[in-house]
């Protein structure tokens, strides 16, 4: 009988090897998404307090209302493409790709922040939106393919504990970074880097998946994408 090969043993493909909700590879994906639930939070808040502390008063509501529709508008606009994406590339690959890209905005957020250009600043949050908005479907559709039937419900509690975690982690560290660096805000845009790096590195021990394959035609026209989903949620109607 013939050896494992490189992929198989670097975790390989799961299509018949499932993997325990204990085992190093999902909790390697728990915390990559643990991660990415902590920056964005982080530097969504750290911005916000960031501008609120270099603006009058009657301009910080205005960016605390940017600042939200910045990160969120992207989920509305975006999620259902990381569908297709998800259905028809690799998950593990994606996940890669996408923790690739929070590291390069990251840098791009160092540098908005060294300049103090918050209209930039929201430009990066809109981006870690998107990310955030492709990322999301990618690591719950991965899920199933990790886990045996009968712990993906667990899987899925977990996943939600530590995003929770995160989020809360993250709005915490943005007011004490903010208390920290004494108006020296980029110093607080490297922890933004290193954490988006560590997701970098947890995200490269995820097990490898297969690519679903799917045909799905990318729709590039938002409006008829939406109303297109909104038809189909329609049609499932019981």
């Amino acid at each position: 009988m013939g050896g494992l090969s490189k992929a198989e043993e670097r975790g390989g493909f799961m299509d018949n090897n499932k993997i325990k909700t204990g085992d190093a590879g999902f909790i390697n994906l728990l915390i990559t998404q643990a991660l990415g639930a902590l920056n964005d939070n982080a530097f969504k808040v750290f911005i916000t307090l960031m501008a609120a502390s270099l603006l009058p008063l009657d301009k910080t509501a205005k960016i605390i209302a940017a600042a939200g529709f910045s990160f969120i508008f992207p989920f509305i606009i975006f999620s259902s493409f990381a569908g297709t994406l998800a259905d028809r590339f690799s998950k593990r690959k994606l996940i890669i790709c996408l923790k690739a890209a929070e590291l390069a905005l990251m840098l791009a957020g160092f540098i908005v922040i060294y300049y103090k250009n918050i209209p930039f600043m929201l430009a990066v949050l809109f981006f870690m939106g998107i990310h955030s908005a492709l990322f999301g479907p990618v690591k719950l559709a991965v899920i199933p393919e990790l886990l045996e039937d009968r712990d993906i419900s667990h899987g899925n509690g977990l996943m939600s504990m530590l995003s929770f975690l995160g989020i809360i982690i993250g709005t915490v560290a943005a007011g004490v970074l903010i208390s920290a660096v004494n108006g020296e805000f980029y110093l607080g845009a490297l922890f933004f880097i290193l954490v988006a790096a560590a997701g970098v590195g947890t995200s490269l021990f995820v097990p490898e998946t297969r690519a679903a394959g799917s045909k799905e035609k990318f729709e590039f026209n938002v409006v008829s994408k939406i109303l297109a989903d909104v038809r189909d949620l329609q049609g499932h109607k019981h």
